[in-house]
């Protein structure tokens, strides 16, 4: 009941927890930190993605787009 309450509102999963520990039922989701060992081969693809990109995009006072 709890999950699908929560899932027909579209909440977060991480919110979606405290509600079923609050309803006195054991968190469905996983979390974990960001350092954790599991998710070092998709820190490692952002971190790619994010060192091939070029000049940083700024806006000038008109809101043009420009390198």
């Amino acid at each position: 009941m709890v999950l699908n309450l929560a899932g027909r509102l579209e909440v977060p999963l991480r919110e979606r927890n405290t509600l079923l520990v609050a309803a006195g039922y054991a968190p469905v989701f996983p979390e974990r930190p960001l350092d954790d060992p599991a998710l070092r081969a998709a820190r490692r693809a952002i971190d790619l993605v994010l060192a091939g990109q070029r000049a940083p995009i700024r806006l000038s006072r008109s809101t043009a787009i420009g390198h």
